[in-house]
């Protein structure tokens, strides 16, 4: 007969301890509230050859795509449990399996790749890292919507900059421009060329982790995923012990 699991450690280990905002969920938004401010400005220096409509077309198709992309990701890897498999189980409760990783915390045997998080309170398969911005942890279970996620993030930070530029290179100089339209441009610029710096960052070392095969939690701690070594039967332990008492 399989071991219940008491109500109040199997309430603790599958939820996330911290239920605070999404920050993809926040930006997205905001960038969705300024876009339409940006999409207004017209350049005042007249464009040839109907120019401009088919790149603002462009960049507004660019934008809501990656907006649609983010949202969509970013929700997947939210709502997404990565906890290792067995965690919750009532029939692995309790039974370490030979030559398996046991996690005194679940009270579970885990994958080689799981690591405990302590902000989730449960193991993670194939820990990657806790991010607070979709607050939850990312494992095997949804780090390629949360790949998926930074790279829309990227996209549309983009197209936001693109956007703010573009109608300042015709409103800069010019009398006819309103200095209220250009501060509104200059900010968005100033707001979101920063985090594009720090998401172009982020998309390097992911790719770059992709690439050598490591998570997040192996490249900053420097443990690879190594399997526990066989155990010894019954005679070897015996035959061990012997030339240890005989040394």
């Amino acid at each position: 007969a399989s071991r219940a699991i008491p109500s109040d450690q199997l309430d603790a280990r599958p939820a996330c301890a911290n239920k605070a905002l999404p920050g993809h969920a926040a930006l997205g938004a905001g960038m969705a509230i300024n876009w339409a401010d940006v999409e207004e400005a017209k350049p005042v220096v007249p464009r040839h050859h109907g120019f401009e409509t088919p790149l603002k077309a462009l960049i507004s198709t660019v934008f809501w795509s990656s907006w649609a992309t983010l949202l969509a990701s970013a929700l997947h890897a939210m709502r997404c449990d990565p906890a290792d498999p067995t965690v919750g189980s009532e029939e692995a409760f309790g039974r370490p399996i030979e030559g398996r990783p046991f996690c005194s915390i679940c009270q579970v045997p885990v994958r080689f790749d799981s690591k405990h998080c302590w902000e989730c309170n449960k193991c993670v398969g194939n820990f990657d890292h806790h991010c607070p911005w979709l607050n939850n942890c990312i494992g095997s279970k949804n780090y390629a919507s949360f790949f998926a996620s930074v790279w829309a993030l990227l996209v549309m930070l983009s197209a936001m900059v693109i956007a703010a530029l573009a109608p300042l290179s015709g409103l800069w100089g010019s009398a006819a421009s309103s200095r209220h339209e250009v501060s509104g441009l200059v900010a968005v610029v100033v707001l979101y060329a920063p985090l594009w710096c720090l998401d172009v960052s982020l998309v390097v070392f992911h790719c770059l982790l992709c690439w050598k095969g490591i998570t997040t939690y192996e490249h900053l701690t420097g443990k690879t995923k190594r399997p526990a070594g066989p155990r010894s039967s019954p005679q070897q332990q015996q035959q061990q012990q012997q030339q240890q008492e005989q040394q």
